[in-house]
């Protein structure tokens, strides 16, 4: 399956007034996590979304919006075009303390009618505009049924993400992590599936993936070097891993990228 890069914010910051956007044509991304609201709206297509192991469908003028700190994933059926709204809890500083302990049961909702919102926050730099648009979101949101948060279930997969994210470059293994935490491996095997949609190594060989493509971007660097930095001691592993995962080898992906650049 081709996979599309989403730049996201780094290190899960919560930064103050931190707000990113863009336009998407067959969104597709793995399993993620930050402390910011994230609005998602389909322009075209379909959209499958996972939230904290639960599966949702986005269809062409439904938007859903994701929660600090729940884990998601987007995948694209066919096609897609979409808006992608990244904003940091500040913005609906009312709003966020009563997220914290709930979720919508379903957050996917109708937003075609308020398509001059997302217009708004991409073009009119008013942040009083802006943060209003939110609230609106909110608002809709707000009134969808809710359910508790499974506080346990979230953390346990934020714990993977981290671990991945903080030694992707090492020889890492879901067994390693289950000692680390002291959590029955084959009961962690279950709930990272759940959560991400496909088991550990998939998951850490996508993510290695991601992170070779900015590299790849940068002509001094070779693709022996590439492969090495983001933890593959083979570059024969890493050429069928990136091929599986994007489509195309490394050195196809590099010379496309740099004769777009021209």
């Amino acid at each position: 399956m081709s996979e599309k890069t989403v730049s996201f914010e780094e290190g899960r910051s919560n930064r103050v007034n931190y707000l990113y956007h863009q336009d998407d044509v067959n969104l597709t991304f793995s399993a993620h996590f930050h402390d910011s609201f994230e609005f998602l709206y389909c322009y075209e297509g379909l959209l499958k979304v996972s939230i904290d192991k639960n599966d949702f469908t986005l269809h062409a003028g439904e938007a859903a919006l994701i929660l600090p700190n729940q884990i998601h994933l987007y995948e694209t059926v066919g096609s897609s075009k979409s808006y992608l709204c990244i904003f940091s809890p500040d913005h609906v500083d009312a709003f966020y303390p009563s997220t914290v302990k709930e979720c919508a049961v379903n957050p996917v909702f109708k937003f075609d009618k308020y398509l001059n919102l997302i217009e708004d926050i991409k073009h009119s730099g008013d942040p009083y505009l802006i943060r209003s648009a939110f609230y609106f979101i909110a608002s809709i949101y707000n009134k969808l049924p809710k359910m508790p948060r499974e506080k346990k279930f979230t953390t346990l997969v934020g714990q993977v993400l981290s671990y991945v994210e903080e030694n992707y470059k090492s020889n890492i293994s879901l067994d390693d992590f289950s000692k680390k935490v002291g959590y029955d491996y084959h009961y962690l095997s279950n709930v990272v599936n759940d959560g991400l949609k496909e088991n550990f190594r998939s998951y850490l060989n996508r993510f290695r993936v991601q992170k070779a493509i900015e590299l790849l971007k940068r002509e001094d660097v070779q693709i022996q070097e590439v492969a090495e930095e983001v933890g593959y001691d083979s570059l024969r592993t890493f050429n069928r891993n990136f091929l599986k995962i994007i489509g195309k080898t490394p050195r196809d992906y590099r010379e496309e990228i740099l004769e777009e650049n021209k």
